[in-house]
């Protein structure tokens, strides 16, 4: 299975790669991980802003 990846500014060539099935689906799971820890990241920005609010006293 040979990839290889060439940058452009705007896009990413895949080339010579046999399935575009895999890539497709490779790229949806990326997509869904990086949506999670996202979603991860900013529930946790929340609770700690929350805890912040509750415990300052000058609010």
């Amino acid at each position: 299975m040979a990839l290889s990846l060439t940058f452009e500014p705007n896009n990413i060539i895949l080339a010579d790669f046999p399935n575009k099935a895999v890539v497709s689906a490779f790229i949806i799971f990326i997509c869904n991980k990086l949506r999670r820890i996202a979603t991860d990241f900013t529930i946790m920005v929340k609770e700690k802003h929350s805890i912040n609010n509750a415990f300052s006293t000058d609010s």
